[in-house]
């Protein structure tokens, strides 16, 4: 078989599977935006945790200064695990929160290149 066959067997393959190529496609760049909405539903869903956080933390600093408290009066060694607990809370929150907007942002602007990375991921298994 000389080469000029080869390549017209190959042509052919290709025009056989473009329609499934197409709809591969199409539903590979839907799939992205799938994921950026996700992203980005878990970007407001961290960022509510991180300002609930927030509103305890200020609730916790409250009863430290109110002397009447359980937690006020005293030397405030009874708020501190909770006060470091929700500083690490905060800031998970807000990482968790940005790494997802972040992700969120790229799926948006470009679901091409991002199909492109699921098409190649279930080409390569």
């Amino acid at each position: 078989m000389n080469p000029n066959d080869i390549v017209g067997i190959v042509e052919r393959i290709a025009e056989l599977l473009t329609p499934g190529a197409q709809q591969a496609w199409d539903i590979a760049v839907r799939q992205a935006r799938a994921q950026s909405i996700a992203y980005l539903v878990w970007s407001i869903i961290c960022t509510a945790g991180a300002i609930l956080a927030v509103i305890l933390l200020k609730k916790v600093f409250r009863k430290m200064s109110d002397p009447t408290s359980v937690w006020g009066g005293g030397d405030g060694s009874e708020a501190v695990g909770t006060t470091l607990g929700l500083i690490v809370a905060i800031v998970s929150l807000l990482a968790i929160a940005g790494t997802n907007i972040n992700n969120a942002i790229l799926y948006l602007a470009n679901p091409e290149y991002q199909a492109i990375k699921l098409l190649l991921g279930l080409v390569g298994r």
